[in-house]
């Protein structure tokens, strides 16, 4: 049985790859997960906790307290996130996983208390993403959209975000090299998509056989994800928008760009892109 987490920088891909390894006939990986709220509130249960049994402690025979608040946050913790990962699941799983995008900030905890778990990050060309996080604002986020800001703006954004999140995720990579696989966004949509998939299923010891590689992007074609979108809350249908790896030529402004590539152009070497323009 192997235990993993999904994540990256918003828009970067995680939701694709999510699905992407659901689809495998034997792993489990339920859609996003906002893992932070639920630590919080499992802190904050914790601690009143002791108060409530303290109080009743009192009332009672006074026999003293017997709990320690971090050890039950940490059963907790663990508990809550086994039960996600393992929600839905069928008998032929053997692999569990969550797809959290904020685990870069919270990551160590989960690696201390999870020792086994493994962690797959996907990264992705920030002028793409900032394409992608513009149009899906303005889809998602009605005061966003009725406020119509430029494309500008989203790209400012990125610009400041994208680094620091992307260095707070090479830091844990380097704190935790064995347990940690980076795949690029543009390699699961590029000709050589087969073999990048091929070693993140190794990376998590999964079969990893021709047919199964296959059938996994078969069940993830964009255009079939596109036709089963359906409209929710009242938002247009459009969360897989087109998949594109460089659309960001026809829709950002080359002086927000050149921008941008001022803050991100270390980060992008790092990470194996060829900046050639």
């Amino acid at each position: 049985m192997q235990r993993f987490f999904v994540s990256g920088f918003p828009k970067s891909g995680t939701i694709f790859l999510q699905m992407l390894l659901d689809s495998h006939a034997n792993i489990n990986c339920p859609s996003e997960q906002n893992l932070s709220y639920l630590f919080q509130h499992l802190f904050k249960l914790s601690t009143n906790y002791r108060r409530v049994i303290k109080e009743m402690d009192r009332k009672t025979g006074g026999q003293g307290l017997r709990y320690e608040a971090q050890a039950f946050f940490a059963a907790a913790m663990r508990a809550s996130v086994v039960n996600l990962m393992e929600s839905g699941a069928r008998q032929t799983d053997t692999h569990f996983g969550i797809n959290d995008n904020m685990m870069a900030s919270h990551g160590d905890l989960v690696a201390r208390l999870m020792p086994r778990t493994r962690f797959i990050f996907i990264v992705r060309d920030p002028r793409e993403v900032a394409v992608s996080l513009w149009h899906h604002k303005l889809r998602t986020e009605p005061p966003f959209a009725r406020r119509s800001p430029p494309i500008t703006e989203t790209v400012a954004f990125t610009a400041r975000a994208w680094p620091e999140y992307l260095a707070k995720m090479e830091a844990f990579r380097d704190k935790w090299p064995r347990r940690c696989h980076f795949v690029r966004y543009e390699d699961l949509r590029g000709s050589d998509r087969d073999r990048h998939l091929t070693a993140m299923l190794q990376f998590l010891e999964a079969p990893a056989t021709a047919a199964t590689v296959q059938d996994m992007w078969r069940a993830t074609d964009f255009e079939a994800l596109r036709s089963r979108e359906k409209d929710k809350d009242g938002e247009k249908a459009g969360f897989f928008r087109s998949g594109k790896t460089d659309s960001w030529r026809d829709e950002v402004p080359p002086e927000a760009i050149e921008s941008l590539m001022q803050s991100v152009t270390p980060t992008m070497k790092r990470l194996g892109y060829i900046l050639t323009d």
